[in-house]
């Protein structure tokens, strides 16, 4: 913000400062023109201050009374935001580097939480490179991405790696592992459903035996009548 009040010349009416004189004072001549020149700089440079800062930060410069010390209280006020984000980053940072894909976790469900993360760094004030969150995602993915994350380490330049084509890249890998898990079921199954039932191979053999001693007990009855 500074270097804008340079560009527009009003950077020396904010560094020293501006002060009304008495209202009995009567000036003349040069003083008196310099004195309102100075006026308007000063009317001017609080304009932009207004309308540059934040509707809660506007209300504790609003009693200042001039550019300066509206200037002074912005500057105090960068110093303790500046000093909360980097504790903030700090936990960020931490927050990064700790994130693993869980094994129940999507790739989409995945990338959204890294994507939050660097987005909150970022608004903090880190600088990440695109070619590293492709790196820190590669490496916490989870055990059953292993051959698709060394498959793509081989054959990608992970430098010019976008962050969509690596998302579509996981993505469609996930979905050939659920569609290979769906079939797998099915084949179980199927095996499940051609086994025979314990309780029909029960039930046909007390059948048979049953069979088995009316025909003996009919041979029986048979040779008492010679």
């Amino acid at each position: 913000m500074k270097h804008f009040f340079k560009v527009v010349e009003l950077w020396s009416i904010i560094e020293k400062g501006f002060m009304e004189v008495p209202e009995a004072t009567t000036l003349t001549g040069e003083t008196a023109k310099q004195l309102e020149k100075n006026r308007q700089l000063n009317d001017k440079s609080r304009f932009y201050l207004d309308s540059k800062v934040e509707l809660l930060i506007y209300s504790k410069i609003l009693q200042a009374k001039s550019s300066k010390e509206a200037w002074t209280i912005l500057e105090n006020l960068h110093r303790g935001s500046a000093s909360v984000r980097r504790v903030k980053l700090q936990e960020l940072r931490r927050q990064y580097e700790l994130t693993q894909m869980n094994s129940t976790e999507s790739v989409k469900e995945f990338l959204t939480r890294v994507t939050n993360i660097v987005n909150d760094m970022r608004t903090n004030g880190e600088n990440l490179d695109q070619v590293k969150i492709v790196e820190k995602i590669l490496r916490s993915l989870s055990t059953k991405f292993h051959t698709k994350k060394t498959v793509l380490e081989a054959t990608k330049d992970l430098s010019t790696l976008t962050l969509d084509d690596l998302e579509g890249e996981l993505m469609t890998y996930e979905m050939s592992l659920n569609q290979q898990m769906i079939e797998k079921f099915n084949e179980v199954l199927q095996a499940k459903m051609n086994q025979p039932n314990p309780n029909e191979e029960i039930s046909n053999l007390s059948e048979t035996n049953q069979r088995s001693q009316n025909f003996r007990g009919k041979g029986q009855g048979n040779r008492g009548n010679f």
